[in-house]
Parts: structure tokens; sequence; C-alpha cells
């Protein structure tokens, strides 16, 4: 653990010593890659002035905003496009596809639909978010076993005594594991 903790600090280390090299040649313009020094200095004076209080606020309220929309529509969409097996064959591998996609080609149709507001900043957030969770309620729907339902509905289950009892305590581990797959994947890609 202490050499893995020495590498990464020798690695930190040396990333900056060729940051500041880079910064000091004439090959790049200090517009473009400022010395470390003066991003420190800058980021302090932000950081005591507290201007990015605001930027903050703003930033979380459109990440909430997108998320709620993306567990709202990602868990509905994923709940009925699980009731069948016909659904999950047709779905699942198309939301693959487009979950494929990268997000960002979308950006330039959010722009010209919401503006250069938060709508295209929370579709693009709604849409990052959607395609997992549909994704993963669907395979946690699709997974419940069928005597279940059957034995529920033989008892005289209605429907939202079954999706309340039966369907979501099966569906739920999985989806939640299924998640926490996908925020693994995203947090190593950022």
């Amino acid at each position: 653990r202490v050499w893995a903790f020495v590498a990464q600090l020798g690695f930190l280390v040396l990333l900056v010593a060729w940051w500041q090299w880079a910064a000091m040649s004439d090959d790049v313009s200090s517009l473009l890659l400022p010395p470390p020094g003066d991003v420190l200095a800058q980021l302090r004076d932000v950081i005591v002035s507290g201007e990015f209080l605001q930027d903050l606020v703003v930033s979380l309220r459109e990440t909430t905003i997108a998320f709620a929309i993306a567990v709202f529509a990602g868990m509905v969409s994923g709940f009925i496009f699980s009731r069948t097996t016909y659904r999950v064959r047709v779905f699942d591998p198309l939301l693959s596809a487009l979950y494929a996609i990268p997000t960002v080609l979308f950006y330039p149709l959010f722009l010209l639909s919401f503006g250069i507001g938060e709508g295209s900043k929370i579709a693009v957030g709604t849409l990052m978010a959607f395609f997992p969770i549909a994704l993963n309620t669907m395979a946690g729907f699709a997974s419940v076993e069928k005597i279940h339902l059957t034995a529920s509905q033989a008892m005289g289950a209605r429907p939202f005594v079954l999706l309340r009892y039966v369907l979501v305590p099966a569906a739920a581990p999985i989806i939640v594991a299924r998640s926490e797959e996908h925020t693994s994947e995203l947090q190593s890609l950022a």
C-alpha cells in the first residue's frame, strides 16, 4: 500500500513538473497551457471569493432534475418493457444499441430544441442516466420467476399488490447491483 501511494505521488509530481516545463517552453502559448502556479493562484482566488458557489448550486440543481427525470422515465419504461418476453426481446437490444451511442452526439440536437440554457443540459443528463436505469430495471423485472407471479395471482393479488409486494422486492437486488456496475463504469470514464 505504501509503495502504491509513493508511486501515485511520484507520478503526480512528474506530471506537474512536465506541465511546468511545457508551460515555460516557447512551443506552447501560455493562454493554452498556463503554468501550474498561475492555475493554483487563480483557483485560490476563486475559492476565497466564493464566486463558484452560485455556479455549483445551478449545476447541482440541473443534475438533480436530470437524474429525477431519468429515474422516473427509466423505471417506468423498464417496467413496461419487461412485462412480456416479446417486449424484452424487442427493447433490450434497441436500448442497448442506443446506449452505445455517445451522448455528446445528441447535444447539438438538444441545443436546437431546448436552447443554450439549462434545458439542454438537463436533457443531456437525463439521456446519460436513462439508458442504464431502463436496462437495469428491465433486467430486474424480467428476472422475477414466473412461479412467484402465478402463485400471487392465484391467491388473488391485484396488480398494485403484485407490483408492491412481489415484483419490486424480487427485482430490487438486481436493479441495484447492476446500477452499481454502471456507476463504477461511469466513474472510470470520468
